[in-house]
């Protein structure tokens, strides 16, 4: 079953392109990152998915258009969640049930799943940024909804405060919840999501398994004492992807079918003779850099 499918979504505003032709699919149990730089189209995408603003085109349908009220499945924090913080958290928590119209039994039991039982009668006020967040994961859930939308749902945490929201949605999703959850924290994605979807500029640059995108090319360290000279050769090598500079260091990705013996006999045929090369553990955060790079590329030719 699939929760969402979005056909040709766009929205301009003027002539700034915000989105343009965005097509995906999301399955029931997924937990999927929507990543991408700022203004690559994030919130503007879960914006229209929410029904805040219109797109200039495309279409979009959740849960295979069972329900008439869709949106009523849904819950959502989107970008800094906005509580009565001269209540308390058991009576910001009755208020969404009631906004809801939904039994406010089960409220407690919510404020347990977030760790904020002990403190649910206390103002707001009183919160820390992060129990303000987990009051906000719990209101989404309130009227069990199939699926969540979390955008930036660490931002301006704290390490620890990170930590424990990391830990409750990842308990979330353990419980078969469908996710979507847009975030620049990149460690944070890989170790929370199923899927990811990148975007830049408005554009779809890529899409998958979080574990496939990370396995689509190898990443080597080079140190080379002219690391300009190392850049124009390195575009000559067979399997060469893209690189990237970090200070004298040079982060290269190879097709998946070529390593790093192969790219230091060329190397060494060109009369380079790199002082280091070593294989770099993908991370996420080199997968992203990997793709925005191609994609800055490929715009350039075009």
């Amino acid at each position: 079953m699939f929760i969402l499918k979005t056909n040709g979504l766009t929205k301009h505003y003027g002539r700034v392109r915000a989105l343009e032709n965005l097509n995906l699919e999301l399955k029931k149990g997924e937990v999927l990152g929507l990543l991408g730089p700022n203004g690559s189209g994030k919130t503007t995408t879960l914006s229209i998915l929410l029904g805040i603003i219109k797109p200039d085109l495309g279409s979009y349908l959740w849960f295979e258009g069972k329900y008439d009220r869709p949106l009523l499945k849904v819950g959502s924090i989107l970008e800094t969640a906005n509580h009565y913080t001269y209540l308390s958290g058991w009576d910001n928590l009755r208020i969404i049930a009631h906004i809801k119209k939904v039994p406010e039994t089960g409220l407690m039991e919510i404020a347990d799943q977030v760790g904020l039982k002990g403190r649910i009668y206390s103002r707001v006020s009183t919160y820390s940024l992060g129990m303000r967040q987990r009051l906000a994961i719990a209101c989404s859930l309130i009227g069990d909804p199939e699926l969540l939308i979390f955008d930036e749902p660490t931002n301006g945490l704290d390490p620890q405060g990170i930590a424990e929201v990391r830990k409750l949605i990842n308990e979330i999703a353990g419980t078969g919840k469908t996710i979507i959850m847009a975030s620049h924290i990149l460690s944070e994605v890989e170790k929370i999501c199923s899927h990811t979807v990148v975007l830049n500029n408005g554009r779809l640059i890529a899409s998958g398994p979080v574990g496939q995108l990370l396995k689509q090319t190898n990443s080597y360290l080079l140190a080379y004492r002219d690391p300009e000279k190392l850049q124009e050769v390195l575009a000559d090598f067979d399997g060469y992807v893209s690189h990237r500079f970090d200070g004298e260091a040079v982060y290269t990705e190879l097709e998946e079918n070529f390593d790093g013996s192969e790219l230091n006999a060329f190397l060494h045929s060109r009369g380079i003779s790199v002082s280091t090369i070593a294989f770099k553990e993908k991370r996420l955060e080199d997968a992203f850099m990997e793709m925005l790079t191609k994609d800055r590329n490929s715009s350039s030719l075009a």
